[in-house]
């Protein structure tokens, strides 16, 4: 088991984020379902790495806004360089948006 970051966003922008325990990113994206924390949209699916897990641990289990993930010093991905921002949406898992009901 590991821990997973997910992103849920649509048309009108950042819908939230979350991070759950699960075996893979599928397994991560019915775990935040079944937990009530998806909100609908694309979702993006990332393995949280070993290094950021403890402060990753702050938004387990919870919808978190992109205001407190900014207030803690959060970035919105395409606010990165362009290759660091390609490099994330690369690794990620997506689910569509008609995809993610």
């Amino acid at each position: 088991m590991g821990l997973w970051y997910i992103s849920f966003a649509a048309g009108e922008g950042f819908r939230g984020a979350t991070v759950v325990e699960a075996r893979s990113s599928e397994g991560a994206h019915a775990e935040a379902t079944r937990r009530n924390l998806n909100p609908g949209g694309e979702a993006a699916i990332l393995p949280v790495p070993p290094r950021h897990e403890g402060e990753a641990r702050a938004y387990l289990n919870r919808l978190v806004s992109l205001e407190e993930l900014i207030a803690d010093g959060g970035k919105r991905v395409d606010d990165l360089p362009p290759k660091t921002a390609e490099a994330i949406h690369a690794a990620a898992d997506h689910i569509c948006q008609e995809c993610n009901s």
